[in-house]
């Protein structure tokens, strides 16, 4: 697939991870822990997305706090060093994910995203493979894509993803792209209760995958002062002032 030479994956590294505490908190990240297996979180992230992604286009997105313990669990792993963007102060994930937008889309303007926590514990690799290529399918159109994970029980700690089940942009295997009729946050028992029932809502998984360009465009529409800011910053990547240009 010619699409392939084309896509990215953006791993988010910056969250303190208070879930796991005390075993992870504020300097430590659950992303840095061994959960289920010899590796750490962040390593799984990396080795499930290079079936699909080399590693010299994965990109990870921390904190100056976490940079230094993110790139040794990573020596190994393949990724460059320049694919390191090191945030100065940890702000939120719409930031982290634009500056990693506009870094590709300087690269390849025909990137294409595939962005995740790096905290994620998926136990079917090939299915979440399966779902990728589903997604890259629907994403050349330029829609922004977001997976949502089927509910199990009414779980009040995850925001839902409301689809529209009669609008299916797309279909592969047992795999369906449905548009989205909004997004809620986090809902109290009895709402999460009726979301479950109602089959129409989905848990938020925090993946998302997109074109660069996509991403980048409707951040120029909703957020234009963020945009503005990721455009001086795309002028000096890979200059010395680029440090200053990132703590502004």
């Amino acid at each position: 697939m010619i699409v392939r030479n084309h896509l990215y994956s953006v791993i988010l590294a910056g969250g303190s991870g208070t879930r796991f505490w005390p075993l992870s908190r504020e300097l430590y990240p659950k992303q840095l822990l061994k959960v289920l297996s010899d590796r750490t979180l962040i390593q799984e992230t990396v080795r499930r997305v290079t079936p699909l992604i080399p590693a010299e286009r994965v990109l990870v997105v921390t904190g100056a706090q976490h940079a230094e313990a993110v790139r040794f669990q990573l020596d190994g792993a393949g990724v460059p060093k320049a694919n390191f963007l090191v945030e100065p102060i940890g702000r939120n994930t719409a930031p982290a994910i634009g500056w990693a937008a506009e870094a590709i889309r300087r690269r390849d303007p025909e990137g294409i995203i595939l962005v995740m926590p790096s905290d994620h514990i998926i136990a079917e690799d090939g299915e979440f493979i399966r779902a990728v290529e589903l997604a890259v399918n629907v994403a050349q159109e330029k829609w922004l894509v977001t997976f949502g994970i089927k509910p199990s029980r009414p779980e009040t700690g995850y925001g839902y993803i409301q689809a529209q089940p009669k609008r299916l942009l797309q279909s592969q295997d047992e795999l369906t792209a449905l548009a989205v009729a909004r997004f809620v946050e986090k809902p109290d028992l009895p709402t999460a209760k009726r979301y479950v029932r109602s089959g129409k809502f989905y848990w938020n998984s925090g993946i998302f995958l997109w074109r660069a360009d996509a991403i980048l465009e409707e951040t120029k529409k909703s957020l234009p002062v963020l945009y503005s800011g990721l455009s001086r910053l795309g002028d000096l990547l890979d200059s010395p002032d680029q440090a200053r240009a990132v703590e502004e």
